[in-house]
């Protein structure tokens, strides 16, 4: 078969078409560098000093960098930790050092540029150049011996020297059994301001402890350590000389003190405070706090001043670092109206024999008696307390062995109320 000439020019003119196209797209290989932080910025810094902060290049191009110049707007920031010329191949990183050293009180921008033989890298810097520092004062805290449960409060105040601003942003407390109060981050102090809060020791187990308040914050000295020194004491027990106080009979409107004791055993034990839970009792003889030293006892005098006629009881809680705090003491008496009359009753002791007696009462001359004792009545007197005003009564006695044996009613004897 013959190819026509034509047919075979187009072919061939349609084939070194093809192949120039193909040479017109070249692909070029790219580099580009970023940085991590992309930005620096330093805060306040107090002047004549400096503050360091660190810079990461990364090449993320597709083929190698070299970095042959790096230019600084302001001479306030130093970088450092290279040598010029450097190359990052793709991916690589390196970690440049930007120290910021003011000279005066200002606030300072600039730009660091690292250049090459394309376009390179820049990165915006900014500090701020700052006189004095925060002061905490004290500088240390020593809290000497608290009991183990109890605690002990110092003050610590914060003051900005800095010729700035500055924010408190954190507390951290180190050590067991320091905390602290009266401060709640974060708080801006202007130039001259002060602030004071409460650092505190509650040792939790006998022993010298050691700790630290760390007050973070945005000057120079960014972190201002406050140390913290105490000493956990053992405890000692609190006794008292008797677990209720009993106030018998007290007219309304009128007083009755009743004495007791507290004592302290084993170790020493300082008494803060004591409470009672009914108005009608009251704590009279003792200053809070109080130390009692140990196998040494104080004395003091609870007063009951009934409101009310009948039967009142309560408690008087003494607060103290003891092992047993509170230490409770329980309270009873009965109040009865101030109009209210009595007869009191009193007889001579009969035989050996005898171990109590029976008590009786008529409305009439010889009875018949009802017996008005609820038990049998041990002592040689009797107080008959629910008599009416106008009436008349008779009594008599009995004396009962240890057998169970009553003997005879005794002679009889009137009582006329008024």
């Amino acid at each position: 078969m013959r190819f026509s000439p034509i047919a075979t020019r187009g072919l061939l003119a349609f084939s070194v078409g093809l192949l120039l196209t193909l040479a017109a797209e070249p692909v070029y290989a790219s580099a580009e560098l970023s940085s991590k932080p992309q930005a620096l910025w330093f805060g306040l810094v107090e002047v004549g000093k400096a503050k360091t902060s660190s810079l990461t290049i990364v090449n993320t191009g597709t083929t190698r960098f070299t970095v042959s110049k790096v230019t600084k707007s302001a001479f306030q920031f130093v970088p450092s930790g290279y040598s010029l010329p450097f190359t990052l191949a793709v991916g690589q990183r390196k970690t440049i050092k930007v120290a910021f050293k003011p000279s005066a009180k200002r606030e300072v921008d600039g730009t660091i540029t690292f250049s090459g033989t394309t376009a390179g890298l820049t990165v915006h810097v900014h500090g701020t150049g700052v006189t004095g520092y925060l002061k905490g004062n004290p500088s240390s805290i020593s809290f000497g011996t608290v009991q183990v449960g109890y605690q002990k409060s110092a003050q610590i105040t914060l003051t900005n020297n800095v010729s700035h601003e500055v924010g408190i942003h954190r507390l951290y407390v180190y050590g067991t059994g320091f905390s602290y109060s009266g401060l709640s981050a974060p708080i801006y102090l202007r130039p001259g301001q002060s602030y004071t809060f409460t650092a505190i020791f509650r040792p939790k187990s006998a022993g010298t402890i050691g700790g630290k308040i760390s007050v973070v914050s945005s000057a120079p000295n960014w972190n201002v350590v406050v140390a913290l020194w105490g000493t956990g004491g053992s405890t000692g027990n609190l006794s008292l000389g008797a677990s209720t106080l009993n106030f018998g009979n007290v007219s309304v409107g009128t007083s009755k003190s009743v004495g007791g004791s507290l004592a302290a055993s084993g170790k020493s034990v300082t008494v803060s405070s004591a409470t009672t839970s009914s108005s009608e009792f009251t704590l009279t003889g003792l200053r809070f706090p109080f130390t009692i030293p140990a196998g040494q006892h104080v004395s003091f005098s609870a007063k009951f001043t009934p409101q009310s006629s009948g039967t009142a009881s309560g408690r008087i809680s003494f607060k103290s670092n003891a092992s047993n705090s509170p230490t409770i003491e329980n309270v009873t008496g009965s109040g009865i109206s101030a109009g209210q009359h009595r007869v009191t009753l009193s007889w001579k002791a009969s035989g050996s024999l005898v171990v109590g007696y029976n008590i009786y009462r008529s409305g009439t001359s010889g009875g018949p008696y009802n017996r008005i004792n609820s038990v049998l009545q041990r002592s040689t007197s009797y107080t008959d307390a629910s008599v009416q005003a106008g009436k008349t009564y008779y009594y008599v006695t009995t004396a009962v062995t240890s057998g169970g044996k009553e003997s005879g009613f005794s002679n009889q004897v009137r009582a006329v109320i008024p």
